[in-house]
């Protein structure tokens, strides 16, 4: 990348939102309810995935809280002390519930893509669109998989960074959570876990208890990778994205339209921000309501971001801005929000 950045817009899902998008987590819950059902059932099973449920208000990070209980007593493991005990049944418990999870989410990676592909931008519909100055200079790190900015305001193509792939572009989709496999065994295996739906169908020897118990934990090990698996391999993405990184050293404004700074994306925040200095750039947030950029202020103080560089624009209104950043320049970063 030849171009030094002056002005990079990171560009989230509320853009998507604000331009009339139907690409809410909870409008991908309806297109399962009309094209997958089967799969919403079969996540019911692990998940809480109801339309109510908050599953679907952060869906991305929702996945590592897979409730593990149902799928051991599908498959339950067999006793090493039973007469009928074979060592392909003990390993064929665990192999069971790998194959189980593993066909529920390339089940779901495939219904994730079709819905983005069918998500339609209609530039004649967008009632109001976002002043974006066109520059050689100014950069697009988005994180949707929709073409809004190359459809709805001509941005070549050169300067977009479509972070976690494109719809259309026969490109793998990356969504996924930030946890490790450590931690979602954590999640996995509560203090208090106990095994009473083993303990009812087990003899009172206590050696047959303990080798049932082994192999709980085993099949618990397998679940917890399966689940691991749809970790965010943010380290890889960063990588192979390099020079659009190492381009930044010249940047000067960061507008930040629609993005919460999830923890999921954190590591990219980090990346970028280690090619700036902190007390020099400049970062305008576009939210919908103040609060929302209390919270995206207090994760841009966590990553070292001087309050004082940080500033709210409001779509609607400038008086209201000023206002807004009244509130944000007098706002305690040990307040409760």
């Amino acid at each position: 990348m030849k171009e030094k950045i002056k002005l990079l817009y990171i560009i989230g899902n509320g853009f998507d939102l604000q331009h009339g998008l139907p690409t809410r987590y909870a409008d991908f819950h309806e297109f399962l309810l009309e094209t997958n059902p089967a799969l919403l059932e079969r996540m019911s099973l692990y998940y809480n995935v109801n339309e109510n449920s908050d599953f679907w208000s952060d869906f991305e990070e929702s996945l590592q809280y897979l409730d593990p209980y149902h799928l051991m007593e599908l498959y339950t493991p067999p006793r090493y002390m039973a007469v009928d005990f074979s060592c392909s049944e003990y390993h064929q418990f665990q192999q069971s519930c790998k194959e189980e999870l593993q066909c529920m989410y390339n089940d779901l990676t495939e219904s994730f893509s079709k819905w983005i592909s069918q998500i339609e931008i209609n530039k004649e519909k967008v009632k109001q669109k976002v002043d974006i100055p066109l520059s050689s200079h100014v950069m697009f790190l988005t994180f949707n998989y929709t073409k809004t900015l190359e459809l709805i305001y001509n941005i070549p193509e050169t300067q977009i960074l479509h972070i976690h792939g494109i719809s259309g572009e026969n490109s793998d989709l990356v969504y996924g959570h930030s946890v490790n496999r450590d931690k979602i065994m954590e999640l996995l295996t509560p203090p208090d876990a106990q095994y009473s739906f083993l303990s009812d169908s087990l003899p009172d020897e206590m050696t047959d208890y303990e080798s049932s118990e082994y192999a709980y934990d085993s099949g618990l090990e397998q679940i917890a990778l399966s689940v691991s698996e749809l970790k965010k391999d943010t380290r890889t993405i960063i990588s192979e994205n390099q020079d659009f990184f190492n381009s930044l050293s010249d940047l000067r404004e960061i507008r930040i339209y629609g993005h919460s700074l999830s923890s999921v994306d954190v590591p990219y925040f980090e990346e970028i921000f280690s090619h700036l200095n902190r007390e020099e750039i400049q970062i305008r947030l576009y939210s919908k309501d103040v609060q929302s950029a209390l919270r995206q202020k207090q994760r841009l103080i966590n990553m070292k971001i001087p309050g004082k560089r940080i500033f709210y624009d409001d779509l609607q209104s400038r008086q209201r801005s000023t206002k807004l950043n009244m509130e944000l320049e007098g706002w305690d970063s040990e307040s409760t929000i």
